[in-house]
């Protein structure tokens, strides 16, 4: 113990103290080593690496996530206030030319959105039907005619429709004139007014009736009874029903009916 605690030779004391500090330093280094190597060596056993490598470990605390609305409430109209728009009912209906899903057929869209060049334009316009042309004049046995009139105040004048469609040919050329149409105004047997007595009050017109659509000339009476030759005011006639009588010299009479009303006041 006094050798161990006090060396003695022939170097000086602190040379021994030195190399005994040296010797229990490495001492300390080997167990230190030792210890690491077997703890290391336990702990892998235990977990089955063999590598050795530090086992991986799941974090048992998860972060907190934020709840994300599903695609069925983002689309509810009721939970945002606003009215979700109707589908629009698909132009092109199921037929041949349909495009993939079914909804009518494929358009062709520039960089602008709007139909490319070469595409037909969209139009729900359909195209006037050209309607026949004369192919000569018409005969009065063969055009149809309806009176439209309406009633009238005594005194004051009263204008006539008469409707002309052909019963033979597609379209035919008619020309009005006193010579061609005759019209009068009657009650009962009682001629009021004549165009026999006023021929100028029947204009002359070049008109093209065809079979449909219908062709429109109208005749105005001026209320009153006729004179000979139209000459100076005739009577008013009294309220009561009235006649509208018209031909096309050579074919068939037709009439329409009308009221004259009393004047107030």
């Amino acid at each position: 113990m006094t050798n161990v605690m006090r060396p003695s030779g022939p170097l000086p004391s602190r040379v021994y103290w030195t190399r005994r500090g040296v010797v229990l330093g490495v001492l300390v280094l080997v167990g230190s080593l030792a210890w690491w190597l077997f703890t290391q060596g336990s702990t892998g056993g235990a977990q089955g690496s063999p590598t050795g490598a530090a086992p991986k470990t799941e974090s048992t605390s998860a972060a907190p996530t934020t709840p994300v609305p599903s695609a069925e409430a983002s689309t509810d109209p009721s939970k945002h206030g606003t009215p979700e728009p109707e589908a629009e009912e698909p132009r092109g209906g199921r037929g041949g030319n349909d495009g993939p899903d079914g909804e009518g057929p494929p358009h062709r869209t520039g960089k602008d959105g709007g139909p490319r060049s070469g595409s037909p334009p969209a139009s729900d316009e359909t195209e006037p039907t050209e309607l026949p042309h004369p192919t000569g004049d018409c005969r009065p046995g063969e055009v149809d005619m309806e009176i439209d009139v309406s009633d009238s105040i005594a005194g004051a004048s009263n204008t006539a429709t008469f409707i002309l469609t052909s019963r033979a040919t597609p379209a035919c050329r008619l020309a009005i004139t006193p010579d061609t149409l005759v019209a009068q105004v009657t009650s009962g047997d009682d001629v009021i007014w004549s165009s026999s007595d006023c021929p100028d009050a029947v204009s002359a017109k070049q008109l093209v009736v065809r079979t449909d659509p219908a062709t429109a000339y109208r005749f105005e009476w001026n209320g009153l009874r006729s004179t000979d030759d139209c000459q100076g005011a005739g009577e008013v006639p009294a309220p009561g029903g009235y006649w509208v009588e018209a031909a096309l010299v050579g074919g068939e009479p037709h009439q329409g009916f009308f009221d004259i009303i009393e004047r107030q006041g």
